[in-house]
């Protein structure tokens, strides 16, 4: 074997036929080790429709050619040209991604303008499949996008080639579990796209929330996923609903079911009114009809309910989930993230509403129709006071309901107790 990896005779065509399907094949998808013995008579190379596949009984011989071959062109030990050396980087990163030396030498014949962009993205792709949680791959991904939009953002179409960005996370986290470097990734597309497309970033921002929904149902233990979904609700939560231009009745709509129906079950915390919760909800916006101290302008309280009906969204699933898999802890850990919101929406609503002037205002949430106002604010009830009501009923059901023997199941629940007493909320 000593000999074979120090006179490998057919290194360079196996590199060279590599080097030949990735670079003409753009639909060429995957890339995997196929576990073969040697044969003098068949190529190792296989490509089958948009797979790539490479013969095991290779791999070794050829990594130990083209490193020794590498580092002997960066010691000046031998002459090379561009073409050889990027051959010989691409079977390399093909078969050990995790070497920062060679991505940086691939860097800078990127930054010679010795490789082509594109074909170059293409190339990772292969990459990320192989191994989908490479640090040094992701890394020099973003290296990559972030030198294409500065330099080529003329000649590209910059919403595809980051909404393609996508595609390429959805298959590393799909292929890894709890894959942090797939969504930190994607999180960095969030965010270019949102100092790109200005205009465009709520239908961006609100396509992401709804996969990250279908993902989350399906990964209930992929604390990476719901970190990412974590990092939708604050950008949803921080997000002005008077720049909202498509289809904005419509979401209004759905935005205020979301809301009636999380704060029906506050309706059993006020007997004392003898209303219906059909009748309660109805009741509940015209809490803004309070009095306050400063004129409150219709789009902060659109604003406002907006980021309140996400909130109350994902809630809702939540609760659906834990109740279904108790056991999971990804799932308690993102209710306390749940429990963060809450406080500061609830300062927020302090900030916005007051004692003295009458609030007077427009918004599609409000349709001023409701008789129930005077009945809600005659039992001195405030509209926080209804908001923690509901969520405190809602987490007291949440830990009674999920009984189970199990040692850890119980462990959780009361982590979450604990968790509420010491951000002061009654259980």
């Amino acid at each position: 074997m000593k000999k074979l990896e120090n006179n490998f005779f057919d290194a360079e065509k196996i590199l060279f036929d590599i080097e030949s399907v990735i670079g003409k094949d753009f639909n060429l998808s995957t890339f995997e080790i196929i576990p073969l013995e040697n044969n003098s008579n068949i190529s190792p190379v296989i490509q089958n429709g948009r797979s790539l596949g490479l013969a095991s009984w290779c791999i070794k011989p050829l990594f130990c050619y083209v490193y020794r071959h590498i580092l002997e062109t960066k010691r000046n030990l031998s002459q090379a040209t561009t073409t050889c050396i990027s051959r010989w980087l691409l079977g390399a990163l093909v078969l050990n991604p995790d070497v920062c030396t060679f991505w940086n030498m691939r860097r800078e014949l990127m930054q010679n303008n010795k490789l082509d962009p594109i074909s170059e993205l293409h190339f990772v792709n292969i990459v990320i499949y192989r191994k989908a949680q490479s640090f040094e791959a992701f890394s020099y991904r973003r290296w990559l996008l972030t030198l294409m939009l500065h330099f080529h953002k003329e000649i590209l179409d910059t919403e595809s080639l980051l909404r393609k960005e996508y595609e390429v996370t959805t298959i590393a986290a799909t292929k890894h579990r709890n894959n942090w470097l797939a969504w930190t990734y994607r999180t960095y597309i969030v965010l270019i796209f949102r100092q790109i497309f200005v205009d465009k970033f709520f239908s961006y921002l609100y396509e992401e929330w709804e996969q990250s929904t279908i993902w989350c149902n399906s990964h209930i233990s992929d604390f990476s996923g719901f970190a990412y979904r974590q990092f939708l609700l604050w950008n949803l939560l921080l997000y002005k609903a008077g720049n909202i231009k498509k289809n904005r009745s419509v979401l209004l709509k759905r935005h205020q079911k979301n809301i009636y129906k999380f704060i029906s079950v506050a309706n059993d915390g006020y007997k004392k009114m003898q209303v219906s919760d059909k009748e309660f909800t109805k009741g509940f916006l015209d809490l803004f009809r309070k009095k306050s101290n400063k004129i409150c302008s219709g789009n902060d309280l659109e604003n406002f309910f907006m980021n309140l009906s996400y909130w109350t969204e994902d809630c809702l699933l939540n609760e659906e989930l834990i109740n279904i898999f108790p056991d999971h802890e990804t799932l308690w850990y993102h209710r306390r993230f749940l429990v963060i919101c809450f406080l500061a929406l609830t300062n927020n609503m302090i900030n916005l509403l007051s004692v003295r002037n009458t609030c007077l205002f427009k918004n599609e949430f409000y349709n001023g129709n409701s008789n129930y106002t005077s009945l809600l604010l005659s039992n001195d009830v405030s509209l926080k006071d209804v908001l923690t009501t509901a969520f405190r009923i809602r987490n007291r059901k949440l830990i009674s309901l999920t009984k189970n023997d199990k040692t850890y199941v119980h462990s959780h629940k009361q982590n979450f107790f604990r968790f509420l007493i010491r951000h002061h909320i009654k259980p």
